[in-house]
């Protein structure tokens, strides 16, 4: 085809179109509704060309068909709007291999399909054998293409004029049926796991300590190309040489230096001049020999940049940490550090001090990383540790996931990404002038996608300063310019064996080396399902799945499958047991016997001991914690295996107040009042009976407001019955006639 007429097709075909394409100025050319930008939030922009549809494409194998790509454009376009370009790619793919086999058709079939309306239930036959004859055995892929074609196949069909009298019955396609096999995770070694946490632990206060020194440097260093000593001197022998500048000998300064040198690379896009390099260097040379000859740590360029900002290992153990904390994989995806105009901001979490009485908060999932009420002393006014939520939007889903974390915490999400964002602040401020100044040019799809990589850094807390890269390319996003995988394998990995040889624990070695960043979700999962008494529920919000299908995955390690078997034994034999021994069938016996330490006859007994208890109630309405033993000094004559006969529950150390003893208490009160009223003051005194009242009175001085009105009434009421006959002491002996018998005989009790 010759230029000349591709061009007249170009146009033709524009003109044609027109009605279809977006509104557009007059004073703008008409836009080709087969070419567009796609604006991904993360992976920022891409051109979408669907020329080579229309035209043909040798390279590709296919012919054009113009008026069928006309037809699915719009469809296409509304169908991958906000979606990743790994998902673009993927649909372009799938249209590719669906030309291919329009191809196949007019060449066997001699059918030429030029529009959706052609297109058949042979035709999604047809193509099922074509995905199925192509090479790869990926079952999956050919289904979800399959799939996707006559999803936008039908959405074509629905939007032509006429629709309403479509029958979906023309597009009823087949599908590829493949198999789903479960899922089984690898097996991960808590004790393996736990170093690779140590690590991060270990390298997160590396960074703090070098944060903390980086303070005091910029309070008095200064740059050492602006002070010191310069000039030539003379030497013996007519020799010149330079004057050394004892400024550049200064950590200090050299530290105040490299932060200059990390704004000339960002703003200006290279490094300092080639002479403050030498110097650069000659001066580390000098100041590593002389570290050596006294066997200290020497300063090396790495070191004075981590003094301005976090290394890619700083942030890869603030990534970890945050990880297990929260079973988050997509941190450097999920949180966003600065508002609408990509300012800081404390948006990023919610302080839920004042929700921990309240319940809590529905949105989203909650993870309670530590239960700790925030409560502060009253004596010196020392406010104790707060829980405050972190909030993060799931990319892909759009779902708010959440954790609670502790604030004080050092190693817990909040404080984690707190300093991430200290350490940071330097970065972000340049960022923030490398966008100001690109969103003065001219708005070409260059500049917007530089724009968009640079508020994608803005946004997130993992990223660090990259010594190889210039321009906005020096500051590095963690799991984009470096994978999550890389940076865990060269620095925690690393760590972890390092110090499971100095533990002496060269077996976890191999563990270790075969970890990857996603097991510390699979870790995170079973820590919840173990913490929360095997609850796959619990696992399920921690990890904000929508379905349980998903949450099974993470629970099929092979170690948790053999210890599952090992309860499923333990529970069938203690069945078995229960009623070949003639019990009931209790379910408290089965889960306490697929406990690892099993059921014994004690536990028996002291389940049916605690049952016992939690429903018991004296005569005076108390509980108790143990009827069947109680002390001797209460009981003296008691008969082991048998309730408490005695019950004098004020005079014992296992009494339970309970609500139902508050009106026999007040009775008891009532009955002891009146006989300290007749009896002998001396023979009072020295009985238990005094002990009785006491106790009760400690009770009647804890009520207040109604409770109390009540109580003094009822022991008011009762003390009058008692003296009018209506009511009998202990519901035996009249109050009058004890009083007549005292004053015959005063030995009478």
């Amino acid at each position: 085809m010759s230029r000349v007429k591709k061009a007249l097709d170009d146009e033709r075909f524009e003109v044609e179109t027109a009605p279809m394409a977006h509104a557009v100025s007059v004073a703008q050319p008409p836009m080709n509704p087969l070419v567009w930008d796609h604006w991904h939030e993360l992976d920022g922009y891409r051109q979408i060309d669907l020329m080579r549809y229309k035209d043909g494409d040798s390279g590709l194998g296919i012919t054009g068909r113009p008026q069928l790509i006309r037809e699915i454009a719009p469809e296409l376009r509304s169908t991958l709007y906000g979606k990743s370009h790994a998902t673009v790619a993927r649909a372009l793919l799938d249209f590719t291999k669906f030309f291919r086999y329009l191809d196949e058709v007019k060449r066997n079939l001699g059918r030429n399909i030029q529009s959706c309306a052609d297109l058949t239930v042979a035709d999604g036959e047809g193509f099922k054998r074509f995905l199925l004859a192509q090479i790869g055995r990926d079952l999956r892929a050919k289904h979800n293409s399959l799939n996707f074609i006559n999803k936008i196949a039908v959405q074509v069909c629905k939007s032509e004029p006429g629709a309403d009298e479509w029958d979906n019955a023309r597009l009823l396609w087949p599908t590829i049926e493949y198999h789903k096999a479960p899922l089984v995770h690898e097996d991960v070694d808590p004790k393996a796991l736990k170093l690779v946490y140590n690590a991060a632990k270990r390298n997160f206060d590396e960074g703090l300590k070098q944060m903390h020194r980086a303070e005091r440097a910029f309070e008095v260093g200064v740059d050492p190309r602006t002070t010191g000593q310069v000039g030539r001197r003379g030497r013996p022998g007519g020799r010149r040489g330079s004057v050394r500048n004892m400024a550049w000998y200064k950590w200090r300064n050299l530290a105040v230096m490299f932060r200059s040198r990390i704004r000339h690379r960002l703003l200006y896009g290279s490094d300092v001049e080639r002479a403050d390099i030498t110097r650069i260097n000659n001066t580390l040379g000098n100041i590593k020999k002389r570290a050596e000859s006294v066997g200290c740590p020497a300063a090396s360029a790495n070191i004075l940049y981590r003094l301005s900002a976090p290394s890619s290992s700083d942030c890869m153990a603030a990534y970890a940490l945050v990880s297990f904390h929260t079973g988050w994989m997509d941190t450097a995806r999920a949180i966003n550090v600065v508002d609408n105009n990509f300012q800081e901001c404390s948006d990023w979490f919610s302080d839920r001090t004042g929700q921990l009485n309240h319940g809590q908060d529905k949105r989203g999932t909650v993870v309670i990383l530590s239960v700790r009420e925030g409560k502060s002393n009253a004596d010196d006014d020392v406010e104790d540790e707060l829980s405050v939520e972190i909030n993060a939007q799931r990319p892909k889903t759009g779902r708010l996931h959440s954790a609670l974390s502790l604030k004080e915490s050092r190693y817990q999400p909040y404080s984690v990404i707190k300093t991430q964002i200290e350490r940071t602040r330097y970065l972000r401020g340049i960022l923030r002038e490398l966008r100001a100044g690109l969103l003065a040019e001219s708005q070409t799809v260059e500049i917007r996608s530089q724009v968009a990589t640079i508020e994608r850094k803005l946004r997130s807390p993992w990223i660090y300063f990259n010594p190889k890269g210039v321009g906005h390319e020096a500051v590095g996003l963690l799991g984009v310019s470096k994978a999550v995988s890389v940076a865990f394998d060269m620095n925690l990995k690393s760590q972890a064996k390092d110090l499971a040889e100095k533990l002496g624990r060269v077996s976890l070695i191999n563990a270790i080396d075969a970890f990857s960043p996603g097991d510390i979700r699979d870790g995170f999962a079973t820590f919840v399902y173990a913490s929360s008494g095997a609850n796959i529920f619990a696992v399920q919000q921690a990890l904000n799945h929508y379905s349980i299908s998903t949450t099974r995955h993470y629970l099929r390690q092979k170690r948790q499958i053999a210890e599952r078997f090992k309860q499923f034994r333990r529970m069938s034999q203690a069945l078995f047991e229960e009623l070949e021994a003639g019990h009931a069938v209790d379910p408290t016996v089965l889960r306490l016997a697929t406990s690892r330490t099993g059921f014994t006859c004690e536990d028996r007994k002291t389940l049916e001991t605690n049952r016992v208890a939690s429903v018991f109630r004296s005569r005076y309405g108390m509980g108790c914690t143990d009827p069947f033993n109680p002390p001797k000094d209460v009981a003296p004559n008691h008969v082991m295996d048998t309730l408490c006969g005695v019950q004098r529950c004020l005079l014992c150390p296992l009494a339970i107040l309970t609500p139902e003893a508050l009106g026999p208490l007040a009775v008891r009160l009532a009955e002891l009042l009146e006989l300290r009223r007749v009896i002998p003051i001396g023979r009072f005194l020295t009985s238990s009976l005094t002990l009785e009242l006491r106790g009760i009175e400690i009770i009647r001085d804890q009520a207040s407001g109604y409770l109390a009105t009540w109580f003094d009434h009822a022991v008011t009421s009762h003390r009058e019955m008692l003296r009018s006959g209506e009511s009998q002491i202990f519901d035996a002996v009249q109050l009058g006639a004890l009083e007549m018998e005292i004053a015959a005989n005063p030995s009478f009790l």
